[in-house]
């Protein structure tokens, strides 16, 4: 419950890019989050913004690929995931990570693939 003036910061990860927007209303993209909030009338949305872009969201789906699927939970996946490719997938994770996630993507800022959205809305 949120009393009348109280303020929502409300946040929604994502991994799949808009579709048709700005009517990409269910996948929690910020034209949704706006939507939902907006449409009844009871919220008054302040705020959104875009935490993140394309390459930020590159950098978090290598960085679930690498530790959870390289290699795999049998004696052969454990052997060649921590010591062959380990070296290799350090210096790729470090690399993806300072590149993509943090120098890319202050500058190659792709709105429709952000991985994450902020709103601000006060109750009326």
């Amino acid at each position: 419950m949120l009393a009348p003036g109280g303020v929502l910061i409300l946040t929604a990860p994502r991994s799949e890019a808009v579709h048709g927007a700005p009517y990409d209303f269910f996948r929690y993209t910020k034209y949704g989050l706006w939507n939902l909030l907006q449409k009844d009338g009871k919220f008054e949305v302040e705020r959104t913004e875009y935490l993140g872009f394309f390459w930020a969201d590159v950098s978090r789906q290598w960085d679930v690929y690498a530790f959870e699927h390289l290699g795999g939970p049998t004696l052969v996946g454990f052997v060649l995931r921590r010591i062959l490719l380990f070296p290799a997938l350090w210096i790729s994770i470090v690399l993806v990570n300072i590149v993509g996630g943090i120098i890319l993507d202050r500058i190659d800022k792709i709105e429709a693939s952000s991985p994450n959205y902020l709103v601000v809305a006060r109750k009326k």
